[in-house]
């Protein structure tokens, strides 16, 4: 069940973090009984947005990301120019 759509001005770690805060806090206000939201949260869909991912495992550790296609289509140029660099690298042993 969709539970937030938001808009923010700056898509920084901090602003994304006091939004999820904030809907945990009015889900325990709202229903007492139940668990908190941060332990029943199984996904949170988004964007790339670093600070969209740091705030989802700061604040609902247990859920899994989910990544929009659309906004993977935009990345397509970028991700190939990461792909065309390979680095070999020796391994620990």
């Amino acid at each position: 069940m969709p539970l937030l759509q938001a808009i923010i001005d700056e898509e920084r770690e901090e602003n994304y973090t006091e939004l999820f805060e904030a809907l945990c806090a009015m889900w325990s206000r709202l229903r007492p009984h139940d668990p908190p939201l941060q332990t029943i949260v199984k996904q949170v869909h988004k964007d790339f947005c670093p600070g969209l991912e740091a705030a989802r495992r700061a604040v609902f550790p247990a859920s899994r990301p989910c990544d929009a296609f659309f906004h993977l289509t935009q990345k397509s140029v970028e991700i190939s120019v990461r792909c065309a660099e390979v680095v070999m690298q020796s391994g620990s042993e």
